[in-house]
Formats: C-alpha cells, structure tokens, sequence
C-alpha cells in the first residue's frame, strides 16, 4: 500500500518496508516457543505472515518465508505438536501451501537472497509433510510443487537447489501413488517411463539416468540417487498395475 501511496517519494515506503522487515526478525524468536502460536493465531499473525509472502519487495518475502521455515522445524516442534498444530491448520486454511508455491515464480535463483527464499521453501514442504504425511497429497493436489520440482530438476546445470528439488520430489512421489500418476500428467520424460516400466523396461530406463553418476560429481550423484528413488518407485507401481491388469 505504502508503494502505491508514495510512489513519487520511494523514500518513505522504503522505511516503512524497512519496519516491515524488521519486525518479522523479532518473531523469529517466536519460532523457538511453540507454546506461543496458539497466541499468534488467535491474534491473526498467520494471515499477515502470508500477507507478507506475497510482498512486492522479495526481501519481506523471502524473510516470510524464512520465518515459516523456522516455526515448521520439525526438531523444534515435534515435542510440542499440540502447540504447533492450531499454526499448521491455519496455515493450511489460508491456501498458505499454495502461497509459497506460487511465490517460487517470481524468485531468481541467479541471486543467492531468491536461491534460499527457494529453499527455505523447499524446507517448508518437507517440514509440513514429515509432521503430515498426507500433506504430501495435499500440496501436489492443490499446487504446482511436482511441475515446478521437474523443471528445477531439468536444469543441466548443477546446485544446492537441484539437489534438493531431487529430494523432495523423491519424498512427494513415494508418499502416495496420486502424486506419481500425477507426475507422469506433467512430464514427458516419467510419462515415457510409466509406460517403459508397464512394459517391463524399468533397468534399461533406470540405467540411463543413474549413468551420470560415472562421471559427474559426487552431489551429482546423490542426486541421481533420488531420481532412482523416484524411479524405483514408477517401475513398482506401473509392474503393479500391469499385473492387476493381467488379472483383471
């Protein structure tokens, strides 16, 4: 708002986005005593956390994004569930996964502020979906995560984030089976691989995309270790399905 209100005078919304910023570090001391967010949902905090999510300034944003980062670490709030649940039910009310996703479009990873706004809510998903598994479904089913995790993933050029895109996409994909036929809806390359697997040439599909790791860097390789993962996976599944099929 302050944006629009003193567009000719960046001074002023400046300071004020400075506050803005400022303010959402205090409450990253919030994140340690789970015992208080039922005290910020009640207060509404939750509502103006995604508020600031969808910043124009991508530094409140990725800040946002770093808090909720840090009030879903599972460590911190494992032994308090019952402190932390009322915060992840209004986070899930709000649309918040979709939120995040979303976010992740206007983020540029060739900064290194926008690269760990990505994994801070990459983090964010994994957190959620270790406290929930069936948030696994819920993100794919209502998000754009597996597209977004796939195209992170094509990118020939190797970093943190490709590697961590490979891991969540492995945890999401061996969650639950709607989430790999939903993969395969996206993808040409594990569509392809549904169908080469259905046909009983998982190894030969397997073998390809793990050879990298002959030749590539040893983070290169943990990363083709979750795409094996994520293709141990398709070839259990589609054999599965091809096995009912015969029977039915």
């Amino acid at each position: 708002m302050n944006r629009m209100k003193f567009v000719d005078e960046p001074n002023k919304f400046m300071e004020s986005e400075l506050e803005l910023h400022a303010e959402i570090q205090e409450l990253y001391a919030v994140a340690a005593s789970p015992e208080l967010y039922p005290v910020l949902v009640q207060a509404g905090a939750v509502n103006s956390i995604l508020g600031c999510v969808t910043h124009e300034n991508t530094d409140i944003s990725i800040a946002a994004v770093g808090l909720l980062q840090e009030m879903t670490e599972v460590d911190t709030i494992s032994d308090q569930l019952d402190d932390a649940e009322p915060f992840i039910e209004a986070f899930l009310a709000a649309q918040g996964l979709e939120l995040i996703v979303q976010n992740l479009s206007r983020l540029d990873e060739r900064n290194e502020e926008d690269a760990q706004g990505v994994q801070q809510t990459l983090n964010v998903i994994e957190n959620l979906v270790e406290l929930d598994a069936e948030i696994a479904v819920k993100v794919c089913k209502q998000t754009h995560i597996l597209k977004f995790l796939l195209n992170r993933c094509k990118n020939k050029n190797f970093d943190a984030n490709k590697l961590y895109s490979s891991e969540i996409l492995s945890i999401l994909l061996q969650a639950d089976e709607r989430n790999q036929v939903r993969t395969s809806s996206y993808s040409f390359l594990f569509s392809r691989l549904w169908r080469a697997c259905s046909f009983g040439w998982a190894s030969t599909c397997l073998l390809s995309v793990c050879s990298p790791c002959h030749y590539s860097s040893f983070c290169s390789c943990l990363s083709s270790h979750h795409f094996f993962d994520v293709l141990i996976v398709f070839a259990g599944v589609a054999g599965h399905a091809k096995r009912g099929g015969r029977h039915g």
